[in-house]
């Protein structure tokens, strides 16, 4: 029988249709909406369960007034320091608004610790409160503490409320800042901003008040210190007055002294210097040099010279008139002679007499050095005592000025009581809010179903990405990508076990269609079929179940089939006592209707396994003898084999058949291990596999856009 009288029912039609594929790096929308398609249920029960926890979170919200105001902080125009561009830093200033002491001045004016909405002590826990103290109770439990939380002052409560309603910010880069404040009571948010505005001035004013009076304690100390240091430098004064009184009246005398006597040794050493100068000249006179140099002054000399100068010129005329041997000229000469020694007689006696007088004004001149010495060193050490005084004096001074400066000092800081670091101005003061602010309940509740649903649409993305099962074997990789497949729809078990037993005649179309399609498959492939061998990658994908479906849509096409069921795997698969079964035909050989147990339907003969356990490998030739006694009948047969994965006789069946039919669980045969069963089929029988995918979803397998998403549709 060829290929077209075994199917040739008019209701098959084969489906071509096959999705686009879709580029890895364009991403595919449609893949979006058919994920969010298969887990819908999964997607609204996870996003209510959300919801629902939600519910009373969001029924505990209320609705708040917001209540504003704006200030300008600048600095005051007295301190106004052209040294100091920058001025106040208002950043700091807003830190000072943030601060505790304000914050308590507030919360104590207010009076907060009095409203429900401040005080958690008031008001019962919410249900965020109570889980949250119960998983807290949790892990302090967990680490041994014995389940005890540590107890939160309720003030500390107060104000963490009163900071998650407080809004502080500044407006841009100006001085300007905005107080906010919300509360469920509008006249409550009013008041907070101003209020958070007066106790700020009265924090910055004790501030500079205990900053005066600390700068104030620590001037008064330097300043009595300061009074201590200049008494002691006046005593210090009055100590040395006293020691160095006769010093100090004497330095006048002293001055006076040394002024004389540098006089006197002046005068000394001027005639010092003439007397030098006359006696040069008495000495350069003796010599012959005469007495025209004005260096000598003496009468008797200068009247003995003009003497000798009338005889000079006497002899010269009688010299040149009477001859020199006259009486007269003989006569002038001598009295020449006798005038010119005594002149060098008179100048011989002043000689003397100022060499006399040379010795005389050294010795009164090293006298008067000697006085001079000692009262110069008496004027410097006077000199030196009124020095001492005088820096005695001038500590005083610096110690009056030290203190006057630490006067002015106490009266600058004083004159700040009342001048603020910050000048503060009130723009717009807070006012009672007329409308409220923020969201309501059902735009909270809308917007947490919306999160719900991205949670859900995210956990099933999740499960979806951490699903590694096989759907369809484009997501295989390898040869196994490559393989020749047919998608096998899933139908209730009831139905499935009548058809396995036999019971059941009639068979859904669309398994009877996807039988057609593997017979298709297989004889296109293999035109002169005589065996197939159904195997699988684990136990459980329903091998068996496809190679009796298979046996019988070929038994319906009129094709004889023997279906050999290889492996023991339970006890069903013994057969019936006293039949021989697969176990005997490998002991010795009968005829095929001898190890027949049963009947599957008309046209399909069943050989089960036998009563004991036993290898192929070693009884490979009882494979090779139930082929040809097949051949011999005119049946096709169909090898039920154990998982490739779990035993080796599918291997060595599908050595020696025709096709390989490797059957795989939709959604639950992991990728890795169909890759891997199809790797092990390969080694034994290369470009002869084709692959089943069964238990299909229908509807949820159109939803994933595989390309075999159409190959199931309907006639």
């Amino acid at each position: 029988m060829n290929s077209h009288q075994k199917i040739g029912s008019p209701s098959l039609r084969l489906e071509a249709a096959f999705a686009p594929e879709v580029p890895d790096d364009v991403v595919d929308v449609f893949a979006i909406l058919r994920l969010v398609r298969r887990r819908i249920g999964l997607i609204v029960v996870i996003a209510g369960l959300l919801t629902v926890a939600a519910v009373p979170a969001i029924l505990a919200i209320k609705t708040e007034y917001h209540a504003r105001a704006r200030v300008l902080l600048q600095t005051p125009l007295r301190d106004i320091d052209p040294d100091k561009p920058d001025g106040i830093d208002i950043g700091t200033e807003v830190e000072r608004l943030w601060s505790r002491p304000v914050a308590r001045r507030v919360i104590d004016e207010l009076k907060l610790a009095d409203v429900p909405e401040f005080n958690p002590a008031l008001r019962g826990p919410s249900t965020i409160d109570a889980l949250r103290q119960f998983i807290a109770s949790a892990f302090a439990s967990s680490h041994g503490d014995g389940g005890e939380v540590a107890e939160v002052d309720p003030s500390e409560r107060i104000m963490q409320a009163y900071y998650a309603h407080l809004d502080i910010r500044r407006a841009d880069t100006s001085e300007v800042v905005e107080i906010g404040f919300g509360s469920t009571d509008p006249a409550l948010a009013a008041m907070a901003p101003n209020a958070l505005i007066d106790a700020y001035r009265d924090d910055a004013r004790e501030r500079r008040l205990e900053r005066v009076a600390a700068g104030e304690t620590v001037l008064a100390g330097r300043m009595d210190e300061q009074k201590q240091r200049i008494e002691a430098a006046r005593a210090s004064v009055r100590a040395f007055e006293t020691t160095n009184a006769a010093d100090l009246r004497q330095a006048t005398d002293a001055e006076q002294t040394v002024a004389s006597l540098s006089a006197e040794r002046g005068a000394l050493l001027r005639e010092k210097a003439e007397v030098q100068s006359r006696l040069q000249a008495a000495e350069l006179g003796a010599k012959g040099g005469g007495l025209d140099d004005g260096g000598i002054d003496d009468p008797n000399l200068f009247a003995l010279q003009r003497e000798l100068d009338a005889k000079r010129f006497q002899y010269a005329e009688f010299s040149a008139k009477y001859g020199a041997a006259h009486k007269s000229t003989i006569e002038a000469e001598t009295a020449m002679r006798e005038t010119e020694v005594a002149i060098e007689a008179e100048l011989q006696r002043q000689i003397g007499v100022l060499r006399s007088r040379l010795t005389a004004i050294a010795d009164a001149d090293e006298a008067l050095s000697r006085a001079l010495g000692t009262a110069r060193v008496a004027l410097v050490d006077v000199r030196r005592r009124e020095a001492e005084h005088l820096e005695l004096k001038q500590g005083v001074e610096r110690e009056i000025e030290t203190l006057t400066s630490l006067e002015a000092s106490r009266r600058t800081l004083q004159s700040r009581i009342d001048v603020p670091t910050v000048e503060l101005e009130v723009l717009s003061p807070a006012t009672i809010p007329l409308d409220p602010q923020g969201y309501g309940r059902a735009t909270y509740a809308v917007a947490w179903s919306l999160v719900a649903a991205a949670i859900a649409f995210t956990v099933a993305l999740a499960i979806e990405v951490a699903d590694r099962s096989v759907r369809s074997t484009r997501q295989l990789s390898g040869a196994a990508r490559r393989a020749a497949a047919v998608l096998v729809p899933g139908i209730r078990r009831r139905d499935a076990e009548r058809l396995m037993s036999g019971r059941e005649r009639r068979t859904d179309p669309a398994l009877s269609e996807a039988m057609r399609m593997i017979m298709l498959r297989l004889e296109h492939s293999a035109p002169e079929l005589q065996s197939v061998v159904v195997t699988s990658t684990r136990t459980g994908v329903g091998a068996s179940f496809i190679a009796t479906a298979l046996a019988q849509e070929y038994a319906r096409n009129g094709q004889a089939v023997l279906l050999a069921q290889i492996g023991w795997r339970s006890h069903r698969d013994r057969g019936t006592p006293g039949w021989f079964g697969f176990v005997k035909v490998a002991e010795r050989p009968v005829s095929v209707g001898h190890v027949i147990c049963e009947s599957a339907g008309e046209g399909i003969a069943v050989l089960k396994w036998g009563e004991r356990m036993t290898s192929l490998l070693k009884d490979r030739d009882a494979i090779d003898w139930i082929l040809r006694q097949a051949a011999a009948e005119d049946r096709l047969v169909i090898f039920d084999c154990p998982p490739v994965l779990e035993a080796v006789d599918a291997l060595v069946v599908a050595g020696r058949a025709d096709r390989a039919l490797l059957v795989v669980k939709w959604g639950a045969t992991a990728r890795s291990d169909a890759e891997a069963a199809y790797e092990r089929l390969s080694e034994v029988c290369l470009n002869r596999i084709l692959m089943s995918v069964n238990m299909v979803e229908r509807g949820r397998h159109a939803l994933y856009g595989f390309p075999d998403a159409g190959l199931m549709a309907r006639a």
